[in-house]
């Protein structure tokens, strides 16, 4: 993350089988396509084979800045993902200053970067109190482990 320094970064965890997360990918997209110059998209999987992850990036057509694949669940573990979609918004000083939960629309996506760039914004951290009181949510998939057969295979 230190390398996005300076810019907003949407840290978004998604699985190809989580139907909401399909639904917002192409918001991100117009998100990062407006504001580019100022913002980093990270997509991170969560837990599946390269193979199904890819299918289903290039079915749907986004290029965002970056594509992360977390197989054995270490990245999902240490930003204590539980549900999906679930959305970071970092500050350009690296602080956390959003949490969305489930589905995020556009709209919120935009008040949120605008929230990550304002330099007085509360900041929050993954062990802050007050974190789940100030979380938005939105339609969401439980998340399913992959073992076996069914993560080589999606």
């Amino acid at each position: 993350m230190s390398d996005f320094r300076g810019k907003v970064v949407f840290l978004n965890f998604w699985a190809s089988w989580c139907g909401p997360c399909r639904a917002e990918m192409p918001a991100m997209q117009d998100l990062l396509a407006e504001y580019g110059d100022e913002l980093v998209v990270i997509a991170a999987n969560n837990q599946e084979a390269y193979r199904p992850a890819k299918s289903f990036i290039d079915d749907l057509g986004v290029n965002y800045t970056e594509f992360a694949l977390d197989p054995s669940g270490e990245i999902v573990d240490a930003y204590k993902v539980f549900t999906m979609p679930t959305s970071y918004f970092i500050d350009p000083e690296g602080r956390i200053s959003a949490l969305h939960l489930g589905q995020i629309t556009y709209e919120e996506m935009v008040e949120r970067f605008e929230e990550a760039q304002n330099a007085s914004a509360r900041r929050l951290s993954l062990d802050d109190e007050d974190l789940l009181q100030r979380v938005g949510h939105g339609p969401a998939c439980e998340p399913r482990v992959l073992t076996g057969d069914n993560a080589a295979h999606g």
